[in-house]
């Protein structure tokens, strides 16, 4: 089963109640399915089609500023019927700020956008930068708001959980859809930072008591989140890599059926290196039904497996 992607060019605009400036620069697309491999750091990405694995879609967006791919791409999957979580993120989230112009956006940011009818894969590095964005989308709506949080802010609320498994607030399960370095628009003075992951301690995550899920930090960091409902639980996972290198840790062994799915709730560590391989990566093998976790260089990466 295959979805494909429309690549479509529109009008500048800005969306302001996520701060940040979004410039169409031309087209160019690049779909992780499967085994993916490191991405090519020398060159930018070449359209394809979604792969679908029982449902399940995986995409992936990538973006050296300046060059001519855009900063997002529109994909055909539905927002009102399916939901998209950050899967993957990489490279380099420092930015230019004071500076603001349509090729040189002040907030780096990498995720997903679920305004409109179908869902949206956004990176959007500053100039002189790369940002790598993976995505895993599940065939379930959301049961909770988009819900941002960044520095400064106590943790807020994405909805009720429930410790009684008779309670379908117990099915809701959290994840990441995006991360940013937004710090720029709340620096004082201007051009003191922006600060957001720069440092190993820098972390976006969800979690839950035993009332409700939230979003939360801690160092500098920004991140959205949202929720849907599950069927069946997996383990939590997390793992992080102290220093230079890169490890990788199964996650959760595929059904028969082909019905389990894992994503982002967390992600720490400094992202100032301009390489679409250097971050954080949830992925998925067909040939050895695994999900596995990968990290770089000081990041950790905290994720959930359902059916």
């Amino acid at each position: 089963m295959k979805i494909s992607i429309d690549i479509m060019n529109k009008k500048h605009w800005t969306h302001w109640s996520m701060l940040l400036s979004l410039a169409v620069f031309g087209l160019g697309c690049s779909v992780a399915v499967d085994e993916t491999a490191n991405a090519n750091d020398g060159a930018e990405a070449v359209a394809e089609d979604h792969q679908a694995l029982n449902g399940v879609v995986f995409g992936s967006w990538q973006k050296t500023n300046p060059s001519s791919t855009t900063d997002w791409t529109e994909t055909t999957v539905p927002t009102e019927t399916w939901t998209c979580f950050l899967s993957g993120v990489a490279g380099s989230f420092a930015s230019n700020w004071p500076t603001w112009s349509d090729l040189d956006p002040p907030m780096p940011i990498s995720g997903a956008w679920g305004v409109g009818t179908t869902w949206t894969m956004v990176a959007e590095p500053s100039t002189g930068q790369k940002i790598r964005t993976e995505l895993v989308c599940v065939p379930t709506p959301r049961s909770s708001p988009f819900v941002r949080w960044r520095t400064g802010e106590a943790r807020h609320r994405l909805g009720k959980y429930s410790e009684d498994g008779n309670n379908p607030d117990n099915k809701r399960r959290c994840f990441l859809t995006e991360i940013s370095n937004d710090a720029t628009f709340t620096e004082t003075p201007a051009g003191s930072g922006p600060l957001n992951f720069a440092s190993a301690a820098d972390k976006v995550y969800t979690y839950h008591d035993d009332q409700y899920w939230y979003i939360a930090g801690e160092g500098r960091a920004a991140g959205q989140a949202t929720c849907i409902n599950i069927s069946v639980d997996r383990k939590p996972f997390g793992f992080g890599v102290p220093g230079a290198g890169t490890a990788t840790n199964p996650l959760a062994q595929n059904t028969a059926a082909g019905t389990v799915q894992c994503a982002l709730t967390g992600v720490q560590g400094k992202f100032r290196t301009n390489s679409f391989s250097d971050g954080v990566f949830i992925r998925y093998s067909a040939v050895a039904g695994q999900w596995t976790s990968t990290e770089t260089n000081t990041k950790s990466a905290w994720s959930q497996c359902f059916e």
